[in-house]
């Protein structure tokens, strides 16, 4: 009997789907151009710890606009949960979420 892996099984059910993303960022990243300037778009990027259920957790990347990119830098230092949605793409050993879209920071509980 062949076992399918977690990520395998999620790759099949969640890839190529638009999907709701929460966790915790644990990454952020904004690259420059020669001139010190942001490069647009790609150039900001964040990495969500994502909990896929059953105890399981993955790291996936989403590219920001400026705006969203604020939000992220304030809700890493506060710690606090966020939500994207996009599609989760296996690139190699990682994940990237394509076509991000609706990025908030979630409330917090207290």
């Amino acid at each position: 009997m062949v076992r399918t892996s977690s990520a395998k099984s999620l790759r099949k059910a969640k890839e190529s789907q638009e999907t709701d993303i929460i966790g915790s960022i644990i990454q952020l990243r904004a690259d420059l151009d020669e001139d010190g300037e942001e490069t647009l778009f790609q150039g900001r990027k964040i990495t969500i710890k994502w909990d896929i259920g059953t105890g399981r957790s993955i790291n996936i990347r989403a590219a920001l606009s400026a705006d969203d990119y604020k939000l992220a830098c304030d809700a890493h230092k506060d710690n606090r949960r966020v939500q994207i949605t996009g599609i989760p793409e296996k690139l190699g050993k990682s994940w990237d979420l394509t076509s991000p879209k609706h990025f908030r920071v979630l409330p917090t509980n207290g």
